[in-house]
């Protein structure tokens, strides 16, 4: 938080240093608010508004909230006051009638012309609190000092100028000092030091964030200091002031006629005669006896000049008459000398340029060459020209290397770099303590100074001068704010007021837009998102519980449930042939019950998949498991050790080896882990064949698994009626299979279960009436199980049949349209092998969504869950994304319904070309594209994001060409949905704005970004700086939770 003192002018110096400070604490990403305080009118932000109308205007960046006394720029806050002075107002206003008299209205130039609803508030009402920084660049004499009270935590007070000059006028200065003195140590940037530091010229030409207005009074304040001498009253202007303004002056002009000229202007021979005689003049204007001497000793002294033996006073004021004459006589030689290099500059420079010569006809037809621009009467008067246009054309076209002081700039530079560095002498700066004219010697009656130190920057090395305007030159560099696509920035200015959090002040003024950087942490443990090849998982950083999680799609998982699968199919075939007495070798048995008894305890300490993101956290993948698979597991594997007990007992062993056989049908449960085991293989096997492969494998194991359960169910009912009645008929006597070998007996079940299930012909017959309902009951099922076979083959050839008439059809039509427009005959064999090759490869193709009828059909919410399950792999592979669909998984499956698409592209296809407007996101989930921009190319492949910036940045068009280099299959992500979606669902925009401007903050320049070559794990990166996921998966961004990027 910053409070700034400024006088914002027609000079607009302080709105320079508004604007370096904006793009500075922007460009760090850093959030601030700052409390501008203007020091006498409201006319200063209606100038402001009328300055920075076309920033105000929409899209200018500059939003003005609904209470006119607020603005958002990028991460920054400015809250608007006034310290109104009825004194101060009317001079405030008529100076802006001299120098900026367009702003105001036509009827008597009174009321100013509103560019912007702009209003501000009392500085009063500037809230309590602390503050990082006061910035002092505007004289405030009539603020009381108590006003300061209010602040805190200061860590530094930063003034522009020194006691006595402009912006610390006494007396009122002593009073303000002990206040600031209070807070924080205090520095006096002294005019020695501010104006050393320069605007370079190609700065002010460049700099993208300046008014042509700013501009066009930079180049016009350098003309004021080459060309104009301040003519001012004897009243206000004493010899010291006068001094002092022709010095600075002539510091500025040797360095630019050294700019030009390529000499010092001290080596110039042959002066004309006439400048001397125009400086006498001056000179003698403003050296009477009339004007007080004034600083003039102390001016005299600053420029390395001594008094010429003038006695002073203890205030350097002469004593004697005599003493005031030779004072005068050092005073006078002093500003003839500057006087001098400025006139003799402005005449080299301007008057003399051959620029400044235009060819008028005069009498008799003969050319005269005249001036544009010049002085009127130089002997009466210095401080105007004519043809002051002409004169700052001329100017723009020296090669200077910089123009005038950036004085307030350099407290808004010197100010920001001490809050980043927490250094006061930061860039070398050499900063010594105030002597008593500047410090603590001006409490005067005051008591109890604090400890902090008051501290001056008086005049510096040239090596120091040249860093801090490098750090000055750093504010034309690209502001990647300025990046961010309108629609953020709207929407960020729409809403800001509901994603906010309150300035500690709590002030209604001063709020922050806040995003919470990293992960939820609780104790030593942090949660926070890693990403690799196979997805995102949630792991909790520092738990020595979390290297024990395996990963549900690592190679050893899917050894795990090959494993598994094998296990089931053992008990499937095993468990069943317990009905011919087939009994299961105990080392076996005992390593079935091991494996199960090892799976449940591996089941507590695996991953799972949670809306796309895989879950790692200990206690949630505990309880994820107790909650779904654990049950059954858990009965399984208490069935296996309670059938290895039963055969270690010794009595009443024909019971208990009945009941195991009754008992070991529960292990048949596990057939229904079958998907998840099938699913893990898929997960990382992840291709078409074993993808078919385990459809077909499954489809298989369904028909062998149900054929062999009722083969031994149909041999277990002839066992059954045998056991309870030796004489009963059965399928067994009937077939005179009694003593037969278990093989042959499984075998004749086995035929007669396929003939039933397939209503085929067997020569075995049911006998007994248990066989009989048996036998009735498979022919329903088989039935059923026949019927759905034979219609599956029946749908698919009439589904051929309709789409070879189809393509018939078309083959018609068409050759009927060449036939009709005569077409030649090459052109409609090209067409014709297109058409057969289009269709060829489409039939290998995946059907597009849009052009399956009966996917149109369905309801809504069946709709969003489709499209979920088939966008969710390819959203989720970016991070953003991704955690939007950990955080709210049911607002994103709404969006990713309405805003992804399917789109293919045929073999040698253009996807795009360059310069075409960006409107949708394509992510390739099959094919291959070569992208080709001037010298680079790029082979795009499968996963891959194409012009992925066009969501966040502004202005986005296609940077290069993309062919498709195969068909292509391509997810695509519309771009304007997913704003308007955004703006929908406010938390899903809060997290886009802030993701939007990190990617605008990524320090690379605007014009090397391509469509292609996106860096995911950079985006993952950037994502997990956005959201912070707690343990119960809300995230932070619109909370009203604190923190700051």
């Amino acid at each position: 938080r910053i409070v700034v003192f400024s006088d914002l002018s027609p000079e607009c110096d302080d709105e320079c240093a508004l604007l370096y400070m904006l793009s500075d604490l922007n460009k760090d990403s850093v959030e601030a608010t700052i409390e501008l305080i203007a020091t006498d009118s409201k006319v200063r932000y209606k100038w402001m508004a009328f300055l920075f109308k076309a920033k105000f205007a929409e899209g200018g960046g500059w939003h003005l909230k609904a209470s006119g006394d607020s603005i958002v720029i990028g991460r920054i806050t400015v809250n608007l006051y006034v310290l109104h002075s009825d004194v101060r107002e009317p001079m405030v206003i008529e100076d802006f009638k001299k120098k900026a008299n367009f702003i105001f209205e036509e009827d008597g130039k009174t009321k100013v012309k509103d560019a912007a609803e702009i209003q501000c508030l009392d500085i009063n009402d500037v809230p309590a609190g602390p503050a990082d920084l006061i910035l002092m660049a505007a004289p405030v004499p009539e603020l009381d000092p108590d006003f300061f009270l209010r602040f805190e935590d200061v860590r530094g007070v930063y003034v522009v100028g020194t006691p006595g000059g402009v912006n610390c006028q006494q007396p009122s200065w002593s009073k303000l000092l002990f206040a600031l003195h209070q807070l924080a140590p205090l520095v006096y940037l002294s005019p020695q030091f501010t104006r050393m530091v320069r605007f370079p010229k190609d700065y002010v030409e460049e700099n993208p964030h300046w008014t042509w207005y700013m501009k066009r009074t930079v180049f016009d304040g350098a003309l004021t200091c080459m060309a104009r001498r301040p003519e001012i009253p004897a009243k206000f202007g004493d010899w010291g002031l006068v001094l002092r303004l022709n010095a600075a002056n002539a510091r500025l002009c040797e360095t630019w006629y050294k700019d030009v000229m390529g000499k010092e202007i001290e080596d110039v021979e042959n002066c004309p005669a006439s400048i001397k005689t125009i400086v006498k003049a001056y000179v003698e204007r403003n050296s009477g006896l009339d004007r007080k001497a004034g600083g003039v000793a102390d001016e005299l002294r600053l420029l390395g000049e001594s008094s010429a033996g003038a006695k002073l006073d203890e205030k350097g004021q002469p004593i004697t008459d005599e003493d005031m004459e030779l004072l005068r006589e050092a005073y006078q030689a002093q500003l003839f000398k500057c006087v001098f290099c400025c006139l003799l500059t402005t005449e080299t420079l301007l008057f003399q340029n051959q620029a400044n010569l235009k060819p008028l006809e005069g009498e008799l037809q003969f050319l005269t060459l005249q001036p544009r621009c010049g002085y009127s009467d130089p002997h009466a008067s210095l401080s105007t020209i004519f043809g002051v246009n002409e004169a700052i054309d001329i100017l723009k076209n020296l090669s200077l290397r910089s123009l005038t002081p950036a004085y307030d700039m350099v407290g808004a530079i010197c100010g920001l770099r001490f809050l980043k560095t927490g250094e006061l002498e930061f860039l070398g700066l050499d900063v010594q303590i105030a002597d008593s004219k500047l410090g603590t010697a001006l409490f005067g009656e005051w008591k109890d100074p604090s400890e902090h130190e008051i501290l001056v920057v008086g005049e510096q090395t040239n090596e120091v001068i040249d860093s801090v305007t490098e750090w000055l030159r750093a504010d034309i560099e690209t502001d990647p704010l300025l990046l961010i696509d309108e629609f953020w920035a709207k929407f960020k200015y729409n809403h800001h007021d509901k994603g906010m959090r309150r300035h500690p002040s709590s002030d209604k003024n001063s709020w922050i837009f806040h995003s919470k950087l990293g992960g939820h942490s609780s104790g030593n443990t942090r949660t926070t998102m890693k990403v690799s090849g196979s997805g995102a998982a949630l792991v909790n950083e520092g738990s020595s519980l979390q290297r024990i999680i395996s990963h549900p799609s690592s190679n050893k998982q899917v050894a795990w449930a090959i494993l598994s699968m094998l296990f089931i199919v053992y008990d499937c075939v095993v468990v069943p042939l317990q009905a011919f007495k087939v009994e299961e070798p105990f080392e076996l048995l005992y390593a079935t019950a091991l494996f199960w008894a090892l799976d449940l305890i591996r089941g507590f300490f695996t991953g799972f998949y949670k809306h796309g993101i895989i879950e790692m956290r200990p206690q949630k993948v505990w309880m994820h498991y107790v909650k779904s698979w654990f049950l059954l597991d858990f009965s399984v594997v208490l069935v296996d050790w309670i059938i290895l007990l039963f055969l270690s007992a010794e009595d009443n062993i024909v019971a208990l080896l009945r009941a195991r056989r009754v008992i070991r049908l529960f292990r048949l449960m596990q057939v229904s882990k079958v998907d998840r085991i099938m699913g893990t293989i898929r997960d990382v096997l992840n291709t078409s064949a074993i993808d078919y492969g385990c459809k077909i494998a499954k489809m298989l194991f369904t028909i062998f698994g149900v054929t062999h359960a009722i083969a031994c169910g149909w041999y277990f009912i002839a066992s059954a009626v045998n056991d309870r009645d030796v004489n009963a008929g059965t399928w067994v006597r009937g077939e005179g299979l009694e003593g037969a070998s278990t093989g042959i007996l499984y075998a004749t079940a086995l035929h007669w279960a396929f003939a039933h299930l397939l209503l085929g012909e067997m020569d075995v017959q049911a006998v007994h009436l248990w066989e009989r309902t048996y036998s009735v009951v498979i022919l329903m099922v088989g039935l059923i199980v026949f019927s759905s076979f034979v219609s599956s083959i029946t749908e698919y050839m009439s589904r051929i049949a309709q789409m070879q008439a189809e393509n018939s059809k078309q083959d018609q039509e068409v050759r009927r349209f060449m036939e009709d427009h005569e077409i030649s005959a090459m052109l409609t064999s090209q067409v014709d092998r297109y058409r057969r090759h289009s269709r060829t490869t489409k039939d290998a193709d995946n059907l597009p969504r849009e052009l399956i009828p009966g996917l149109q059909e369905l309801p809504e919410t069946l709709s969003v869950w489709l499209s979920e399950e088939v966008y969710q792999k390819t959203l989720t592979s970016h991070g953003f994304f991704a955690n939007l669909q950990s955080v709210h998984p049911d607002i994103i499956a709404l969006g990713t319904h309405r805003m992804m698409r399917e789109q293919y592209f045929r073999k040698g296809m253009a996807v795009f070309h360059k310069g075409q407007s960006a409107q949708h996101v394509l992510v390739f989930s099959k094919g291959k594209g070569q992208y080709q921009r001037d010298d680079f190319q790029y082979t795009v492949q499968k996963g891959e994001w194409v012009s992925e910036h066009a969501i966040w940045l502004g202005g986005w068009k296609r940077r290069g060409e993309l062919q498709a280099t195969t068909s292509i299959e391509a997810h695509a992500l519309d771009i304007q949905e997913f704003r308007q979606f955004s703006a929908e669902y406010v938390k899903i925009g809060y997290e886009a704005v802030a993701f939007a401007e990190l990617v605008a903050n990524v320090k690379v320049p605007y014009s090397q970004l391509h469509d292609v070559g996106l860096d995911l794990n950079e985006r993952w990166s950037m994502a997990q700086r956005i959201v912070n996921l707690t343990d119960d998966g809300n995230s932070s961004i619109g909370s009203g939770a604190t923190g700051s990027s």
